[in-house]
């Protein structure tokens, strides 16, 4: 989202700096550099909003929160590493 006031003329946005992700070929609209340059002098305010998501709205991406189980196993887990450790030192 761009909002400006009290300007005439032209703003050219170049992207540049693909980024990928975990190891993939460059996919979709994820860059390192946005130039924007602006045809005339500007005087007023601007406001500019970045969204690097897959997002269609805000809040269309909901976190992924682990289950239950998976905690508990994941406790299991460093409960039984801690008694194997403490078995060895003795």
């Amino acid at each position: 989202m761009t909002s400006l006031s009290n300007y005439n003329g032209n703003i050219d946005v170049t992207y540049s700096g693909p980024v990928s992700l975990s190891g993939q070929s460059f996919q979709g609209d994820l860059y390192r550099y946005m130039l924007i340059e602006f045809s005339n002098t500007f005087y007023g305010s601007m406001e500019f909003l970045a969204d690097t998501d897959n997002a269609a709205f805000p809040g269309d991406i909901t976190p992924t929160v682990p289950a239950p189980g998976a905690l508990v196993l994941a406790g299991l887990g460093t409960s039984l590493a801690g008694v194997l450790r403490r078995r060895r030192c003795v």
